[in-house]
């Protein structure tokens, strides 16, 4: 009888075993996804998801819509972390280069971004995209600005001023230069000159409630990226500047990032994701005003509020030329991303080298698959 009654407990052991072993297979291949509510943001993983690819690939995804690119950041580098993956504007790239905490990598190439824009309010100035780089120089001096400073935006304004400045031809005493009351914006920054006549005041805003403060009219400018920025100039808003029309050399990618402890926990679950967007990076580019319908409708959005003009989408055969080289086009726009960034690492923390910031062994290994076909 107690060999027959421990012949038993071993068989339930045994079962209850597999039964556990088989969830956390289960749970192996659950995926938590970050990604933005605009076109850049959304576009490819709506894709990805409409098509089926993440279920190809035997993949469970849980979604955040994230509401800023560092509350991004804070759920994928805490300690008991939220998110394993997601997609990121260059505003807040420098998390991959930080080596401190729980580190990222980033793994894939989604678009160029030339979302960014600067808006003017016509009651308070009288420039547009036509206006010259002097007009430009003199409406900006002494104006106030609104911009999320901790997202892309705020790396475009800098550079943009800078251009200002450069092709208005003013010697460094009658420069603008910036005042902001976030040490962080400024920790990277040498302003030319401390006179206050030619000071820009920029006011840290949200992105997202942008469009508020326009209907107040509390600024001069207000500087983001869509869909605030298209609800601005809906609203009355005259752009001013873009990165297509004023900084085309400042093109910067906007990435997929992901956890280095995840990526070595789950190899295969990471390579079945970037496999699903190898394939919508494919399909989006033979169908971006489909994709930006989709994304819309996964964000929530009214249909025709994401435009494809804001971003460059390339193609899986794009990608793959980009990066099949080291010298190719893919790891120059990675540079000049990580060039920018390197400031913005919080002070005492190693910097990672530009090679240490990336593992793209998942996306070419997906992309040559794609391409192949």
């Amino acid at each position: 009888m107690k060999k027959f009654i421990g012949r038993i407990f071993v068989f339930v052991l045994a079962a209850v075993l597999a039964l556990t072993l088989t969830a956390c297979k289960k749970d192996e291949n659950v995926v938590r996804v970050g990604i933005h509510a605009n076109e850049g943001g959304a576009t490819l993983f709506a894709v990805a998801q409409k098509m089926g690819y993440f279920e190809e690939q035997g993949l469970t995804i849980e979604l955040t819509i994230v509401e800023s690119g560092p509350a991004e950041m804070t759920a994928m580098r805490a300690s008991n972390r939220t998110l394993d993956i997601g997609y990121i504007g260059a505003g807040v790239a420098w998390n991959a280069l930080d080596d401190s905490g729980n580190r990222l990598q980033f793994v894939y190439l989604d678009t160029l971004s030339i979302s960014e824009a600067l808006i003017a309010d016509p009651a308070k100035k009288n420039v547009d995209s036509e206006s010259s780089w002097t007009e430009l120089y003199e409406a900006l001096k002494g104006s106030t600005v609104a911009i999320q400073v901790d997202a892309t935006p705020g790396t475009w304004f800098k550079n943009f001023l800078a251009k200002v400045n450069a092709e208005a031809g003013v010697p460094d005493a009658q420069k603008l230069w910036i005042y902001c009351e976030v040490d962080a914006y400024l920790a990277d920054y040498t302003a030319p000159n401390t006179n206050p006549a030619y000071k820009v005041t920029v006011v840290n805003e949200s992105n997202e409630n942008l469009p508020q403060s326009y209907q107040a009219h509390e600024y001069d400018f207000y500087c983001g990226f869509a869909p605030s920025t298209l609800s601005i100039i809906n609203a009355g808003g005259v752009q001013v500047a873009n990165t297509a029309t004023h900084l085309p050399e400042f093109t910067f990618p906007s990435t997929w990032v992901a956890s280095v402890a995840w990526m070595q926990e789950n190899p295969a679950v990471v390579q079945k994701f970037i496999n699903a967007l190898a394939k919508a990076s494919k399909y989006r580019a033979e169908h971006i005003e489909q994709s930006l319908r989709w994304a819309e409708e996964i964000c929530q959005v009214n249909e025709g509020t994401f435009k494809a003009d804001v971003m460059i989408a390339p193609s899986a055969d794009e990608l793959y030329d980009w990066f099949k080289d080291f010298d190719g086009r893919g790891y120059t726009y990675m540079k000049a991303l990580y060039d920018s960034k390197v400031g913005n690492v919080p002070a005492g923390n190693r910097v990672k080298t530009l090679p240490e910031t990336m593992n793209f062994s998942y996306m070419l290994k997906a992309l040559s698959e794609v391409v192949s076909k």
